[in-house]
């Protein structure tokens, strides 16, 4: 966006969810994860019904936009991807929290899917996580 700066992005996490804490209003992330693991019985394509992305950022200034995008690495093909998120960044010393949501993310095979993070259409850091196909 004109005239804003790009924050700094101090991390990216792949978890179950993010909620605020109900004696404060703090982020805690669900279940921090890097790997799928297709239950036995399952097959592929593997639908996960929910997938969630928490960012922690500092030292923006005004309105920027965040997308994320899922990407199998054998096709480079986007698998999945949450909608475009808005942000204001009214104080640089402040911490902003983003917390993206993909739903019934279809993996159309084991492998590496990063999972990766933009700020203003520029790719800021990605996540990687692997996916295994059911055991036994």
């Amino acid at each position: 966006m004109a005239g804003a700066i790009k924050p700094v992005l101090k991390g990216v996490y792949v978890c179950d969810d993010v909620v605020a804490n109900p004696a404060g209003g703090k982020p805690m992330v669900v279940n921090l994860w890097n790997a799928v693991r297709v239950p036995a019985g399952g097959t592929f394509p593997y639908t996960l019904k929910k997938l969630c992305v928490f960012a922690w950022l500092r030292g923006g200034r005004g309105r920027v936009t965040f997308r994320i995008d899922l990407i199998r690495t054998a096709t480079g093909a986007r698998v999945g991807h949450a909608r475009v998120s808005e942000y204001d960044f009214t104080d640089p010393n402040a911490s902003v929290y983003g917390r993206f949501l993909l739903e019934d993310v279809v993996f159309p095979a084991a492998g590496r899917y990063p999972v990766e993070f933009f700020c203003d259409g520029e790719f800021f850091d990605d996540q990687p996580i692997q996916v295994y196909g059911p055991q036994g």
